[in-house]
C-alpha cells in the first residue's frame, strides 16, 4: 500500500511525524477517502478495531461517526486532539462537541449535530 510519511527535526534529529496511506502527499491536509488506494479504503473507512477505552461520549461519537465518512487518519486526528484539548464541563452535547473537533481539524462535518 503507498504512504507518505511526514518528519520533522527535533534537537536537530529526525521524528516521525505521521504516516499516512496517500501516495506522494505533500501536505499534511489529508486529500477524500476516495483518493486512497482502492485496496486501502475498507480498511481506513472502519475495519480498524476500535480502541479499547472510550471514557467520554465525545470519543465514542467520533469513533461512531468519522470512520466510515473520513477515513481512519482522520479519526486519528480527531480522538488525539480530543485527548489533549482541555475538556469543557459546560453541558455541551458529546455530538455537538465531536462535530467542533472534527470541524477544527479540517475535517470533513460529518458528525451530525443535533438541530437546536
Amino acid at each position: 500500500m503507498p504512504y507518505t510519511l511526514f518528519w520533522e527535526l527535533v534537537a536537530g534529529k529526525p521524528r516521525p511525524r505521521e504516516v499516512v496511506p496517500f501516495a506522494a502527499a505533500r501536505t499534511p491536509v489529508l486529500p477524500p477517502l476516495c483518493d486512497a488506494d482502492p485496496e486501502a479504503i475498507t480498511w481506513l473507512a472502519g475495519r480498524a478495531p476500535a480502541p479499547r477505552r472510550m471514557d467520554d461520549g465525545v470519543l465514542a461519537q467520533l469513533w461512531r461517526v468519522e470512520p466510515a465518512v473520513a477515513g481512519l487518519p482522520a479519526t486519528i486526528r480527531c480522538l488525539t486532539a480530543w485527548r489533549r484539548a482541555s475538556r469543557p464541563d459546560d453541558g455541551t452535547p458529546p455530538e455537538v462537541l465531536a462535530a467542533e473537533v472534527a470541524e477544527e481539524l479540517g475535517q470533513p462535518l460529518s458528525t451530525l449535530t443535533p438541530s437546536a
